[in-house]
């Protein structure tokens, strides 16, 4: 048996025993109703709730550690390294895949994990007003950042002759004909 394609995981039940002999691809057994590939969970209708329901806890995790390093070894920092931090550490955590998830519903638990750590970096309580902390962080919500990245994303899958006769261009391509035609 030769080694699989990446795209074996999707087109066979069987792939979690390729993840478990050859695991480069794929970290997680797939199960019949889930394919877990390159960080994203997609389950059967291709839905990816599963997955953005992880992202607050990835985040959490991020920010947890991040936060006792920086208690530990570097003590107080200022509001630029913080921003930088959040962004490179945390951010990054919870808007990997943003492009494919990020004009679902429900991502108010993603912006609480980014709220969370404003707050802890004020010394302010749940109370706080939460445009009170944007502003002062100059951070726009989660829920936009990861639609103006999605929306961008496919603008571009659809717009630019880089994906020209590309399989991701042309499904994108009949989902906008199906929805005319449904609407």
């Amino acid at each position: 048996m030769g080694t699989p394609h990446r795209t074996d995981a999707f087109q066979n039940n069987s792939a979690g025993t390729w993840c478990r002999q050859y695991g480069s691809m794929v970290s997680r057994t797939i199960t019949q109703s889930h394919a877990y590939y390159i960080g994203c969970v997609i389950d059967e209708h291709l839905e990816l709730k599963e997955m953005v329901e992880e992202k607050p806890a990835a985040g959490k995790r991020a920010l947890s550690a991040w936060l006792n390093w920086c208690k530990a070894e570097v003590g107080d920092v200022g509001v630029g390294v913080f921003k930088k931090l959040m962004s490179a550490l945390v951010d990054s955590t919870m808007l990997y895949g943003v492009e494919i998830w990020g004009c679902m519903r429900n991502l108010e638990s993603i912006e609480q994990v980014k709220l969370r750590a404003f707050r802890m970096f004020f010394g302010v309580g749940t109370l706080h007003p939460k445009a009170s902390l944007m502003m002062e962080m100059e951070s726009l919500p989660v829920v936009w950042e990861a639609r103006v990245r999605c929306v961008q994303f496919w603008y571009k899958v659809l717009t630019s002759k880089v994906y020209e006769g590309r399989l991701l261009r042309k499904v994108a391509s009949q989902a906008v004909e199906c929805e005319k035609g449904a609407g």
